[in-house]
């Protein structure tokens, strides 16, 4: 979409993807210590969560931001038709018979 209707500029701000990425090495950093910490106090290291189960719950609430998103700027872009067709997407999506509850934190 960037090539399309930004003329190939970043959609992204630079003085936020630089904050984020010194906030990521931070809390890797917290992190590490407080591991080694833990470990020299004889803790037994916590367990990781289920990676599928992290990656499926990220997806839908990356889902949830970006599809409402995207079709907001479409229709802002004079192409309705396709807004329509993704917002109708995601409808179905959410409440279908038997998916999960749409307001689950």
């Amino acid at each position: 979409m960037e090539a399309r209707y930004l003329a190939s500029h970043t959609a992204l701000f630079p003085d936020a993807v630089a904050a984020w990425n010194e906030q990521v090495r931070s809390t890797e950093t917290i992190a590490g210590l407080a591991c080694r910490l833990a470990a020299l106090d004889g803790v037994p290291p916590a367990e990781p969560p289920d990676p599928e189960a992290v990656s499926t719950r990220v997806t839908e609430l990356v889902a949830d931001l970006v599809e409402p998103a995207m079709t907001t700027v479409l229709e802002k872009l004079g192409e309705g038709e396709q807004a329509q067709r993704i917002a109708a997407g995601w409808r179905r999506k959410k409440f279908q018979v038997g998916a999960p509850s749409p307001i689950r934190p």
